[in-house]
């Protein structure tokens, strides 16, 4: 009987041993899974930022490139065309290139559809010049001290749709005209100051008689047409031409 209770003892002893082991190994699984679910979510985790990351580069380096754009098209060739009209300029000083650089920046922010650079005095600094048919027109030096255009001369050009200018001379002409004629005013440009020096009118009979007036006094009308002819022969129209 003893030895038959002994037995019993035995076997519940074994019995507490299996269960005790099995919960164990539930309980070493349960935390294996924790963890790999754990490694799982960190690794998304992780990935999620890079992506993010990545996401934001991307989007800054955009925004830095839109904000540093490079000039448009049009812009490029505004810039080529002024270059190649200072070609024939003449020496031009340093000064003059920055005033080259002023008036680039100026035309690409303002249309015109004429327009020239030409150094009229010689001094190394070219003069702009721009002008939009049937509206005005307008000649510009450069202001070294404020790196801007200052503007010398404008005007309304009526129905006119040209100016002269030598700089062999060193002399602007300003063209206006309406339904009636029209007026060739003659400036000569020296010292960065323009100065009214001749003007010739001419009446096409419409308003007032037909004729020329040269400086207040009346003229044939084979010297006006030989004055304006001697303009269009030895004087320089605009060169230049906007693309709008």
């Amino acid at each position: 009987m003893k030895k038959q209770k002994l037995i019993v003892a035995a076997v519940l002893i074994c019995g507490i041993i299996l269960c005790i082991w099995g919960a164990n190994i539930l309980h070493n699984s349960s935390k294996q899974e924790e963890t790999v679910s754990s490694e799982e979510s960190s690794t998304t985790s992780t990935t999620a930022y890079q992506t993010e990351t990545t996401t934001q580069t991307t989007t800054q380096a955009d925004t830095e490139e839109a904000y540093f754009e490079e000039d448009t098209e049009e812009e490029v060739q505004i810039e080529n065309a002024v270059k190649e009209l200072v070609k024939d300029a003449g020496k031009t000083s340093p000064e003059g290139e920055k005033a080259v650089q002023c008036y680039i920046r100026f035309l690409q922010d303002n249309y015109a559809k004429y327009y020239d650079i030409a150094d009229i005095d010689g001094d190394g600094i070219p003069e702009f010049f721009v002008l939009n048919p049937n509206s005005s027109a307008a000649m510009y030096r450069y202001n070294a001290k404020k790196d801007k255009v200052k503007k010398l001369h404008s005007y309304q050009l009526g129905r006119a749709s040209v100016m002269y200018y030598s700089k062999e001379k060193h002399q602007v002409v300003f063209v206006t005209a309406d339904t009636g004629g029209g007026e060739f005013d003659t400036h000569e440009y020296t010292d960065g100051e323009l100065n009214k020096i001749e003007t010739l009118v001419f009446h096409n009979g419409k308003h007032d008689e037909e004729g020329y007036i040269y400086n207040g006094e009346k003229i044939s009308m084979e010297e006006g047409d030989n004055y304006i002819e001697n303009l269009r022969e030895h004087y320089q129209s605009l060169r230049g031409k906007g693309r709008k």
